[in-house]
């Protein structure tokens, strides 16, 4: 179920835009899993099960499979790893070779290359954030428990593409309970005494970078032990961040790490305001009077943290709001002659009043469909069929879906047109409302915020024959205009995931992402400036 209201006009995520982009003193971002999880494709407990082999070994007939232990589905992540760690020492060793595996496990499971076209926008949403409040001359501290270095990656790959002569904050990395930084780059073009000429970053349970890109930060914080050993060093780092900030942001965490809890209750009342981001999906019932009252016990224990809540529908409106932080920085008024300027639901409404007027009924938007389809059977090496009755060659199909308004109403997507229709579908085409469950991959796309590619068995859940549809796996990507997303661009195939041309390889897979990306918003761009409506 979704918020009763569009949740970017809830008048509680609007003042907490307004206050995070006027927060003068420092802002702590506290970074749980779930920021990176499209990145590494694990929760906390999923990453846990990623230490186990997925399948039995006759030389180690003692250590259970991921399947084995996941179907359990009973034990807290930390209790888990005590008795992987325990497996894993057993079959290792132990000592340094322990270490080895843990650390070469975990690489694989964090540093997968396959998914890097999946990225959402959260991780660099943050840094720009931090980035333009440091141009401000404002500090900005992140904390994270995971090991991962994508946020550190983030800095550098924006950084790298700003030009020498403008200025940009410098980069200290720390690891809670060491005196000195385990890395300083230093500000470009910036005194480096000032305020905000550094972006912090703490690793409050280890840093594991990629092979190659710097030292392990051990000991990693892993099961029990390790948990016990370093609570006090990790709940004074929490605590002592909380006093110093005048403003922090809770994101990709459910709020049951017990450091967190201990810190959050410790400085509650002398610290500053702290504001948690929470998806609404975790705390989904089937009705709906039980999901209302899951979400105001939430609010309820969250208070007592000191800790007020904020509960997007999906999980690309975290990174949503955060990009609208970075907005309301740059714009302190809305101006008619600059979209960006304007607040996000008169955004998506004025791209919408242009876009359908103009671009929306071109008569040749299917004759760009068809170009967009030529150019993906191109990348996946595809010979198109000769008739839709070829079902022995591979077919493909490019849809284009669009986010129709007013969004305060509608907050649906459209089917607009078609690479196998003669004239575009326009508002007669099949309209689906935004929903995170949706049987509809281009949807899922959308609420994600990030390319997805999705197999019919997965949309279907069971309810259907799946030898009834024709098109089988979907490759959808969303469309970003003036800083939001405003449709999607399916890529579609009568084959399975496991065996379609657009899942070849993950060189494949990115090629099509960038190109459907690319052609997709210069399809759905406006020329003119857009106004607000009314």
């Amino acid at each position: 179920m979704r918020n009763k209201d569009p949740f970017f006009q809830d008048y509680l995520t609007l003042s907490t835009i307004e206050q995070a982009a006027k927060a003068e003193g420092r802002l702590l971002l506290y970074c749980g899993a779930g920021v990176t999880i499209d990145r590494t494709g694990h929760s906390w407990g999923s990453l846990i099960l990623s230490l186990l082999p997925e399948r039995k070994h006759r030389s180690r007939p003692d250590m259970p499979t991921r399947t084995q232990v996941g179907f359990l589905n009973s034990r807290s992540p930390e209790s888990l790893a005590s008795s992987v760690v325990y497996l894993l020492r057993a079959n290792s060793g132990g000592g340094e070779r322990l270490q080895r595996t843990l650390r070469d496990r975990l690489r694989a499971a964090l540093y997968q290359d396959e998914g890097r076209w999946e990225n959402g926008r959260l991780v660099e949403e943050i840094i720009t954030l931090a980035a333009m409040r440091s141009h401000l001359g404002r500090e900005t501290m992140i904390l994270t428990t995971n090991y991962d270095t994508y946020l550190e990656q983030a800095y550098d790959r924006i950084r790298g593409n700003i030009p020498d002569v403008v200025s940009f904050p410098g980069l200290r990395v720390h690891r809670a309970g060491l005196a000195s930084p385990v890395r300083i780059e230093p500000p470009n073009k910036t005194d480096p005494d000032e305020p905000g000429s550094y972006v912090d970053i703490v690793y409050l349970h280890g840093r594991l970078p990629p092979t190659g890109r710097g030292k392990v930060s051990w000991p990693l914080i892993l099961d029990e032990n390790s948990y016990a050993q370093s609570a006090g060093v990790v709940e004074k780092t929490i605590e002592d961040a909380l006093k110093d900030a005048s403003l922090a942001f809770l994101l990709g965490t459910s709020l049951s790490d017990t450091p967190l809890i201990r810190a959050l209750s410790a400085s509650s009342g002398e610290g500053c305001e702290r504001l948690g981001v929470l998806l609404r999906a975790d705390f989904a019932h089937n009705d709906a009077a039980d999901e209302g009252l899951a979400l105001t016990l939430a609010r309820y224990r969250a208070s007592e943290l000191g800790v007020g809540l904020l509960f997007p529908d999906f999980p690309g409106q975290v990174a949503q709001l955060i990009h609208e932080v970075v907005l309301r920085q740059v714009f302190d008024v809305a101006r008619p002659d600059e979209p960006q300027s304007l607040p996000y639901t008169d955004r998506v409404d004025a791209w919408w009043a242009n876009w359908s007027a103009r671009a929306g009924t071109d008569p040749h938007l299917t004759q760009r469909l068809r170009q967009m389809l030529a150019h993906a059977y191109e990348i996946t090496r595809l010979s198109p069929a000769g008739s839709p009755m070829d079902t022995a060659r591979e077919r493909l199909l490019v849809e284009l879906w669009v986010r129709e308004g007013p969004v305060a109403t509608k907050r649906s997507l459209r089917r607009w047109g078609r690479s196998s229709d003669v004239l575009p579908d326009g508002l007669a085409g099949k309209s689906a409302d935004l929903e995170r469950g949706s049987y509809l991959a281009p949807i899922r796309a959308f609420v994600d915020g990030r390319p997805r590619l999705l197999d019919v068995k997965d949309l279907d859940g069971g309810r259907h024959d799946l030898t009834q549809y024709t098109w089988k796996s979907f490759l959808c990507v969303p469309v970003f205009v003036h800083g939001a997303v405003v449709g999607v661009i399916s890529l579609a195939s009568t084959r399975r995931v496991q065996n379609c041309a657009m899942n070849a390889d993950s060189e494949t897979t990115a090629s099509l992402v960038s190109r459907l990306r690319l052609e997709g918003t210069a399809l759905l761009a406006v020329d003119a400036p857009v106004e607000a409506t009314a």
